[in-house]
């Protein structure tokens, strides 16, 4: 005697990842499930074929779709799962036109009963010990409200198992199934194993994603502590401000080849550099200011100038190149680190 099978499981989105995973097969797919024989998984076959969107996607889309007056809680459950399936003796017995008829109507079933706008994938699975249908959905109710305990209460599930015989197990001359414990022994080991495997694969995910966060987040460690061994950098404005201006120069010089142009060559440290670039702008500024100073009282004492003798004359006059010279150095120091910034 065989019986006509059909049971449901509720799941959250924590969940939805794994059940795509077994359900289309993925790559990612554990090869450590006995019950899966890869050489038949090419004779599984679907019955509802989705955009190419990922479960949670189409989840997502037909909640917002909802317009629900308060958030989803995150241990919501967003998904359930038919499986509907027989005996492995009706299967033999009846043959593959006889299996897809069983099965297309039971789509059919569910489709009618709880709306095809809210089914994302029907899959049948040969590849295991008995053919099976997966059909995966939203449980959203007839007045749009996301709500599984609505629709799978206690007097649901029985009247569920009422509908699904007189609508379709009849025609194929399966007994009801879901009472006696007979039934109900093969339905709890059934969905025992389907949940390990669930969480097994989402355990799997979880593994690789917390992998690659670990990578993330020692990455983030070394970049820093490089941001701070420039930061400790003793590169301050007491560094460049120096007793002579000929000193400073000097100094803005050697500490743009050995510590600034490093700073310039890190995009991830751009605002160190522009800092250290302002500051390096300011004391141009007052070079230059200094140099106006300078030239100004050169004018004012012209007159003077005039008595000197001639070596003090070619004295000043070296002063004055050699302070024009600093003064066009400044400038093509300040270019440069505008290219630097640039880069």
């Amino acid at each position: 005697m065989s019986y006509g099978i059909i049971r449901v499981a509720k799941f959250n989105s924590s969940a939805v990842r794994g059940i795509q995973i077994h359900d289309e097969r993925e790559k990612e797919v554990s090869h450590s499930n006995p019950d899966i024989d890869y050489s038949k998984t090419e004779e599984n076959y679907t019955l509802k074929e989705r955009p190419n969107k990922t479960y949670n996607q189409v989840i997502k889309e037909r909640i917002e779709s909802l317009e629900l007056k308060k958030a989803v809680r995150k241990d919501a459950v967003v998904m359930c799962s038919f499986v509907v399936t027989s005996d492995k003796d009706f299967f033999e017995k009846n043959g593959m036109l006889v299996e897809r008829d069983y099965f297309n109507k039971a789509y059919e079933f569910v489709k009618n009963k709880y709306g095809e706008e809210n089914i994302i994938s029907a899959e049948v699975h040969k590849d295991e010990t008995t053919p099976h249908l997966h059909i995966n959905f939203i449980p959203v109710t007839k007045d749009n409200r996301l709500s599984a305990k609505s629709l799978f209460g206690r007097k649901s599930l029985k009247q569920l198992q009422d509908d699904f015989h007189q609508q379709v197990s009849m025609q194929f001359g399966l007994e009801r199934g879901g009472d006696g414990e007979h039934q109900k022994n093969i339905d709890k080991v059934t969905y025992k194993k389907e949940k390990v495997k669930n969480e097994l694969h989402e355990l799997e995910q979880i593994e690789k994603e917390t992998a690659e966060r670990k990578k993330v987040v020692l990455q983030r460690a070394m970049d820093m502590q490089e941001l701070h061994s420039y930061h400790s950098m003793d590169l301050t404005e007491k560094d460049i401000e120096k007793k002579s201006l000929f000193d400073t120069k000097k100094d803005i010089v050697e500490r743009l080849n050995q510590k600034l142009r490093p700073l310039f060559e890190k995009s991830k440290l751009a605002d160190v550099i522009k800092k250290e670039y302002k500051k390096l702008k300011n004391s141009y500024e007052n070079l230059k200011e200094q140099f106006k100073q300078v030239t100004e009282e050169l004018s004012k004492y012209k007159e003077i100038f005039k008595d000197l003798k001639p070596e003090q004359e070619r004295e000043l006059k070296r002063i004055s190149e050699r302070m024009q010279k600093e003064n066009r150095e400044e400038k093509e120091l300040i270019e440069k680190g505008k290219e630097l910034l640039s880069l």
